[in-house]
C-alpha cells in the first residue's frame, strides 16, 4: 500500500552532532516515504558540504540568519513536498514504527488536525528504562492559560498514560455540569470577556474517586441515567 509523503522537518543551530543522530536514526527505520528538511538556523559552521556528502537524501537549507525556531520551521514548511508535516527537534532520535502509528491515527481519527509521538529520553542515560518526557497534556484551563504535562518522568506501564489524559478531559467535563455559571462570550475577535466567571473550589481531587465517575458514565445506558450522575454531581 502507498503511503503519504511525510516532510521531516528539523531545525539545528550549532549542534550538528546530535542533528547527525537523528539523521542515522531515520536511516534505521523501515518507513521510507519521506523527505528530510534540515534547516540551519546560521550555525558558526556551515555544514553544506558534510550534509552533501554522508547525507546526500537531506534537502539541507543554511541560513545566514538565525530566524528562532519557528522561523526556521517557516524555511522548512516553504520548501517542503510531503503531505504531512512532521517537526522534529534536532537532537531527538526517531524510533522504528513512529511514523506509521501517527499517519494511522490520521487514518483513524479524519478531523485531526495535529498529533504527537510519545517522547521518551534517551536510554543511554536511563540505565536503558524507557522514561517517558512527554505524553500529551490536559486542556488549557480558559481563565489561568495553564495546563500540565501528562506522563513526565513516568515509566513502567506508559500507555496507561491515555487514562489520565481522559480523565484530566472528564474533569473538565464536570466542572461544567457543576457551575453552569462558569462560562465566558466573546465581545469582539480582540476583547473576550467572562461572564460571571470565576474559579471553582477543587473538587474530585483523588484519582480514585474520578474513576468512579469515570465508571459511572461507562454505565450509563440512558438519557436518564445521564440526568440522574448530572444531579448528583451538582449537589
Amino acid at each position: 500500500m502507498e503511503q503519504p509523503l511525510v516532510s521531516i522537518i528539523s531545525v539545528n543551530f550549532n549542534q550538528i552532532q546530535v542533528t547527525l543522530e537523528l539523521l542515522e536514526s531515520l536511516r534505521k527505520i523501515s518507513f521510507r516515504d519521506f523527505e528530510i528538511i534540515l534547516v540551519d538556523n546560521g550555525s558558526i559552521e556551515n555544514s553544506t558540504r558534510l550534509i552533501s556528502e554522508k547525507y546526500p537524501e537531506v534537502n539541507y537549507i543554511f541560513s545566514e540568519k538565525n530566524l528562532g525556531f519557528s522561523g526556521g520551521n517557516n524555511v522548512g514548511i516553504r520548501a517542503s513536498k510531503g503531505e504531512y508535516l512532521f517537526f522534529v527537534n534536532n537532537d531527538a532520535e526517531i524510533m522504528e514504527g513512529c511514523i506509521e502509528t501517527l499517519l494511522r491515527l490520521f487514518n483513524s481519527f479524519p478531523s485531526l488536525g495535529i498529533v504527537s509521538p510519545r517522547i521518551c529520553y534517551d536510554p543511554k542515560l536511563t540505565d536503558n528504562q524507557q522514561i517517558i518526557q512527554y505524553a500529551g497534556a490536559t486542556h488549557i484551563h480558559p481563565m489561568t492559560a495553564r495546563n500540565e504535562i501528562l506522563g513526565e518522568k513516568q515509566s513502567g506501564h506508559v500507555d496507561a498514560i491515555g487514562i489520565s489524559l481522559y480523565l484530566s478531559m472528564l474533569k473538565d467535563s464536570i466542572e461544567g455540569i457543576k457551575n453552569p455559571t462558569h462560562a465566558y462570550k466573546s465581545i469582539s475577535p480582540e476583547v473576550n470577556f467572562f461572564d460571571d466567571a470565576f474559579i471553582p473550589d477543587m473538587y474530585l481531587p483523588s484519582p480514585t474517586e474520578r474513576l468512579k465517575v469515570y465508571r459511572r458514565i461507562n454505565e450509563i445506558k440512558s438519557i436518564k441515567d445521564l440526568f440522574s450522575l448530572k444531579l448528583e454531581l451538582i449537589d
